[in-house]
């Protein structure tokens, strides 16, 4: 039986409480194994009048968001797993998130993608679409999602 190697674990976040699981189930498998954990935050392209501006707008205020803001908040984020004396690194990139995610997945080599999902159903989900559905049936390595 071939044995599983994990090197490398790509952990996306929103910042949501889902994410917040997803990171618990990936300290315990990165300790396991020796792996890295990279917390990634994607933010969604902006309308192109924005986009000549260094900063990031929040999507659902339009407000500007220093990108050394959400740096530092992904090291909070990522605390806990450092903390539990696994290696961590963050990214926060902008683009297409389920497109950036998968992108970054690739270019870390990732081993195992741990996302959280918010479990939409029905309508919420037709309409607002689901990244870890998309990154579930796309991804070139195992996918973890925790609800």
């Amino acid at each position: 039986m071939p044995k599983i190697e994990i090197r490398r674990i790509l952990c996306p976040t929103d910042f949501s409480e889902f994410s917040r699981r997803a990171l618990e189930h990936a300290v315990p498998l990165a300790r396991w194994y020796g792996a890295r954990i990279t917390a990634l935050h994607v933010l969604p392209l902006v309308p192109s009048a924005a986009a000549a501006y260094p900063v990031y707008l929040d999507p659902l205020t339009l407000e500007p968001i220093p990108k050394s803001y959400l740096l530092d908040r992904l090291r909070g984020f990522v605390a806990p797993a450092h903390d539990a004396g696994v290696q961590t690194e963050v990214a926060v990139l902008e683009g297409h998130v389920t497109r950036t995610i998968l992108e970054r997945a690739s270019s870390l080599e990732a081993d195992l993608i741990v996302m959280g999902t918010h479990g939409r159903t029905g309508v919420a989900r037709f309409v607002m679409g689901s990244v870890a559905t998309r990154v579930l049936a796309t991804a070139g390595c195992p996918v973890l999602t925790v609800r």
